[in-house]
């Protein structure tokens, strides 16, 4: 979880910003702030999840424990990578402006985009 959001934090959150001309910190995800406040938690509070700390996630109190120490299962982790799959095809329709398409970011399990013969 710590890689995941610090990656999207100092690799993937920037480079949308640039790619929609918005400042970086108006690239919000529901998740990724969820997984903020868990990285706070496991580097910061021994990893056991409070009372205040679980108030404050939007997508996963359900996955956790007041009290408890912050150990994600396998399964968590799919759900937790679908819902940041699924919040990277809402901010994409929403910047194409897809409002009514074949699918809804919230029918998304998996997505891919690859870049061909250049580099990454």
């Amino acid at each position: 979880m710590i890689f995941l959001f610090t990656y999207w934090e100092d690799e993937i959150r920037p480079r949308l910003a640039a790619s929609v001309q918005k400042p970086t910190k108006e690239i919000k995800s529901d998740i990724m702030g969820d997984l903020r406040i868990l990285r706070n938690v496991i580097l910061h509070a021994k990893g056991v999840l409070s009372s205040e700390k679980h108030g404050e996630l939007r997508l996963l109190k359900d996955m956790f424990t007041i009290g408890q120490p912050v150990r994600p299962s396998y399964e968590d982790m799919h759900k937790i990578f679908v819902a940041a799959k699924q919040d990277c095809a809402r901010m994409l329709f929403e910047w194409v402006g897809v409002k009514a398409g074949p699918i809804s970011a919230e029918q998304v399990v998996g997505i891919a985009i690859e870049r061909r013969g250049g580099k990454n």
